[in-house]
């Protein structure tokens, strides 16, 4: 793939297949929590605490290739920890005014 240039968009066709599996996933967690108020009006600090509990899950959920059993790894956890961890930076980013569109 090549670098952008300043100014290029990239489309949803340009995204690569795990990007895109991956962001499936982050939508996936964010319905699952549509019960709960939007982050639009918050203040980006909020997002950071969980961020770093869900990386602790992350680390915790990690511990068997550590301990040489990869077997017991519990995937659908790690894929929904992670996804968590993206949907907080997302919302970090979006609080701070960074996903607004630059038309």
């Amino acid at each position: 793939m090549t670098q952008l240039e300043e100014g290029e968009r990239i489309g949803v066709g340009d995204l690569r297949p795990e990007v895109l599996a991956f962001a499936a996933l982050m939508e996936q967690q964010l319905r699952a929590n549509d019960h709960k108020p939007g982050w639009k009006n918050s203040d980006p600090y909020e997002f950071v605490g969980p961020i770093s509990n869900k990386k602790t899950k992350i680390w915790n959920e990690l511990l068997p290739f550590a301990f040489g059993k990869p077997e017991a790894l519990r995937t659908d956890r790690v894929r929904k920890h992670a996804a968590d961890v993206a949907n907080y930076a997302m919302m970090i980013v979006d609080a701070c005014g960074g996903l607004k569109n630059n038309d």
